[in-house]
């Protein structure tokens, strides 16, 4: 993603934390991990990578610098599965 108009350089990258999926825009990949608070090059590792999804890029450039969860499709198909008292992925 190149350079948006009003955002400086940031490009967006994503990876998989724990239970979800986040997003942050950063400068660079280092600046990234940094913000992610991990030791490890997750994108050498290939478990990190720059975004092109416009919803997460939007949602990441709300607050650069500032890692953000993205929601689990998969989540509101098991809560709404539990609510109807069906199993998940049916």
């Amino acid at each position: 993603m190149a350079a948006r108009a009003g955002f400086g350089r940031f490009r967006v990258y994503k990876t998989h934390i724990g239970f979800h999926d986040w997003v942050v825009a950063a400068p660079n990949q280092k600046a990234a991990l940094k913000a992610w608070d991990v030791r490890e090059n997750l994108f050498a590792m290939g478990a990190a990578k720059a975004v092109e999804d416009e919803e997460a890029i939007e949602l990441a450039m709300k607050s650069p610098g500032i890692p953000v969860a993205l929601a689990d499709p998969s989540a509101k198909k098991v809560r709404k599965a539990r609510r109807s008292g069906r199993k998940a992925g049916r």
